[in-house]
């Protein structure tokens, strides 16, 4: 199931009761699809050079949206990313400029850390620890990142309980989670 069928499509959706947003099954999380088309198609912003998807530019403009409006829409930025990266499993550079890009995002969440719980400033320094090299991250990994990264776009709170979690899930794909801190 493409992500954007489980991921609020408007922003009155997105200001609608937090209820209304339900996470997907979990065996619908980043799961391996058949691929067609052009990934970019839907999302397209050209400065005259290689689409990568989102700008740096509109994603600063997303990452001054207020409160949790703003929050939800740079994860969505975040999901579509991994899902481009996911997309991309043959094409290293359009794989790695999807991960750029969700680096960029993770960058916007991260202006955010102070309007949140401390878990969740911990959970995006976290996953930015596990980008700092993303030219030969295992689709494995990818898929983990972005099932815990889903996972909290739904939370609107996080605890320690779920970084507990998401540092399992991340350890059973993988990926080198204590790699920031050696």
């Amino acid at each position: 199931m493409p992500l954007s069928e489980t991921t609020p499509s408007s922003p009155t959706e997105l200001n609608g009761d937090e209820a209304s947003l339900k996470m997907p099954p979990q065996d619908q999380l980043f799961a391996p699809r058949e691929i067609s088309g052009d990934p970019y198609a839907h999302s397209v912003e050209s400065s005259g050079q290689r689409a990568t998807g989102r700008s740096a530019q509109g994603l600063a403009s997303v990452g001054r949206q207020e409160g949790a409006h703003g929050i939800k829409l740079v994860f969505r930025s975040c999901r579509e990313a991994i899902e481009r990266a996911l997309e991309n499993q043959e094409d290293v550079i359009n794989r790695a400029n999807a991960l750029n890009d969700l680096r960029d995002a993770l960058d916007a969440l991260w202006e955010y850390r102070n309007t949140r719980e401390q878990q969740f400033a911990d959970f995006i320094n976290h996953i930015q620890g596990l980008l700092i090299e993303v030219e030969d991250l295992p689709i494995e990994q990818i898929q983990a990142i972005g099932h815990v990264i889903e996972k909290a776009s739904y939370a609107t709170r996080l605890t320690d309980a779920d970084l507990r979690e998401y540092t399992t899930i991340l350890m059973r794909a993988g990926c080198d989670v204590f790699r920031e801190i050696r």
